[in-house]
């Protein structure tokens, strides 16, 4: 089993939202037996991120099955067989920039909220990108503006994200190709098997986004200066066409005496 900070995990549970406990044990700690929370993240590893510390009431395995009936009755989620995996439904996780309290997190039922995770300190996830005090799920996507407010930080495998820099991607790729840039220059490369851009290294939402603003702007002056010069052209011509001389569209011309 699973060594986690000195704690040998003996057993663990899986619920079908994603989340699960493990009963762990280390026999110089100061809490012998604790039970791990963690987290199914969409690649499917485990995120640790707190632990409940076991009374000693109770034997450790029935403490541990106690606390998972609780949970399962508070959330009414089923648990899962050791087979079974969690369902695929469109979860959207948010990480807080700020320690988890009654201020820092939209918690309206209408928004979807269904689990709260806070962690004992500052946490770096999703391949060290994000900084975080804890994450939020949701069952749908938070508006914009409530996401700027709370400075929350959307997970870029959220299902809208995800689309968004899917349909991004696709846009860069088909601008490379259109530049001719080279291998080392570009940030996509066309799959053949899939008929489709991916990119070539894991970006974050902001870095893909920023990769497309330049785009834009490199678009935008080469439009600008295309304009400009058919403006020159044009101006060029009929310059021309005005300093023409009469002799040449009319014939000698001839001052009376």
């Amino acid at each position: 089993m699973e060594d986690l900070k000195g704690y040998q995990i003996q057993k663990e549970a899986v619920f079908e939202n994603g989340r699960g406990f493990a009963l762990a044990h280390n026999p110089e700690a100061q809490s012998p037996f604790v039970i791990w929370h963690f987290s199914i993240m969409p690649e499917g590893e485990r995120n640790y991120y707190d632990y409940t510390s076991c009374h000693g009431i109770l034997p450790p395995e029935k403490e541990f099955e106690k606390f998972l009936s609780a949970y399962d009755y508070v959330y009414k989620v089923p648990q899962l067989s050791k087979d079974q995996r969690p369902m695929e439904t469109d979860y959207y996780r948010y990480y807080t920039h700020y320690p988890l309290d009654n201020n820092t997190f939209p918690k309206s039922k209408e928004l979807g909220l269904i689990e709260i995770a806070p962690y004992d300190k500052q946490t770096l996830v999703e391949g060290n990108s994000i900084r975080t005090w804890g994450e939020l799920i949701y069952t749908k996507p938070l508006p914009e503006k409530m996401v700027k407010d709370y400075d929350l930080k959307p997970s870029r495998l959220n299902p809208d994200v995800r689309k968004k820099m899917e349909e991004q991607t696709q846009t860069l790729g088909k601008w490379e190709d259109s530049r001719h840039f080279g291998n080392q220059r570009r940030l996509t490369w066309f799959h053949r098997d899939f008929g489709t851009y991916i990119l070539k290294q894991p970006l974050t939402p902001e870095q893909l986004a920023g990769r497309i603003e330049v785009m834009e702007e490199l678009e935008a002056e080469r439009k600008e200066k295309r304009s400009i010069t058919a403006m020159l052209r044009k101006e060029t011509k009929q310059g021309k066409e005005n300093w023409e001389t009469p002799a040449k569209k009319g014939g000698p011309f001839h001052e009376d005496r």
